[in-house]
């Protein structure tokens, strides 16, 4: 664990002593992080927003339903 710690100082030390690196590396990650949000946001947007809520009575399958489900379901007055 001690080494962990000395590596970590000395990373640290290196990004400091040059600041023009470190510029960079920060720039691109930031800039990383920005796209791949941005584009996993669109994709959620033009992919799921055309699903719309399915009723509750479709999620059942057929063979599971009750014939009184299906006296439930039937507008009065419609035979068949």
């Amino acid at each position: 664990m001690e080494t962990f710690w000395q590596d970590l100082r000395y990373r640290l030390r290196t990004l400091f002593k040059k600041p023009g690196f470190t510029f960079v590396v920060v720039t691109t990650l930031a800039l990383g992080f920005g796209a791949d949000a941005t584009i996993f946001t669109w994709i959620n947007i033009l992919f799921q927003a055309e699903r719309s809520i399915v009723p509750g009575h479709r999620l059942m399958p057929d063979a599971l339903r009750s014939p009184s489900d299906e006296a439930r379901r039937t507008p009065v007055g419609v035979v068949g």
